[in-house]
């Protein structure tokens, strides 16, 4: 029910956004060229950012499932990071419901989806080398062997999520494209998407005649007088 929400909300704000794009496409004609071409960019960029915001929304919440482990993410700064004998890093993304994996040059292995529905989690390495990974909604405990195979499923009641706030694993930088960088958040996402719409609404607007550039009404001529013709 949430992953089909999730498809209708972004999928309208995503036509939107084409509708936007199409139309600055079909008006660059009228505007100055440097107007018309931010206009164009403005609603790529708002188009670039709630793709990655929606598309984030519907990863976490398992929308994504079907790619396959080979699928890479873009992350960026990973807090909670934990690592393998082997040195490897395995890094938890809550914006994308997802666990991937790089080797010790910070180079991407694979990946997996953990059902966290749509909320935050943990992971801690345990020490016959398998990732436990806890989750806030639900209050799941998953256990995963370092490939990301499924071992076991329970939950943890009667603690709460806070209490394994000691997993608190190592901050990495996990390098990216320049341009993939505000897809690693929904923050980033969300916040190209509203510099292209502000852009977007500022050279959508119509230049506002100045006095001078008003043409004057013509006048017509004085009716002429019949008894002067006459005389």
């Amino acid at each position: 029910m949430f992953i089909a929400l999730v498809l209708l909300i972004g999928g309208g704000v995503l036509f939107g956004a084409v509708l936007a794009f199409l139309e600055a496409v079909r008006n660059r004609r009228r505007k100055p060229m440097w107007r018309s071409n931010a206009h164009i960019a403005a609603a790529l960029l708002a188009l670039y950012g709630m793709v990655g915001f929606f598309g984030a929304a519907l990863s976490a919440t398992g929308g994504l499932r079907w790619l396959p482990r080979t699928t890479q993410f873009p992350m960026g700064f990973v807090d909670g990071a934990v690592t393998d004998r082997a040195g490897n890093f395995y890094c938890p993304s809550t914006s994308f419901g997802r666990i991937q994996v790089y080797d010790r040059n910070r180079q991407f292995l694979y990946g997996w989806f953990v059902d966290a529905s749509g909320g935050s989690f943990r992971i801690h390495m345990d020490p016959e080398d398998r990732l436990e990974v806890v989750t806030a909604r639900g209050r799941t405990r998953y256990l995963f062997d370092l490939h990301g195979k499924h071992i076991s499923r329970s939950h943890y009641p009667p603690k709460s999520y806070s209490d394994f706030d000691h997993w608190k694993g190592v901050p990495v930088w996990i390098p990216n494209p320049i341009f993939l960088l505000p897809l690693s958040s929904p923050f980033g996402s969300l916040g190209t998407a509203l510099l292209g719409i502000v852009v977007l609404n500022w050279t959508g607007r119509k230049k506002k005649r100045s006095p001078r550039d008003t043409p004057k009404p013509t006048e017509d001529p004085p009716p002429s007088n019949p008894r002067s013709d006459l005389t």
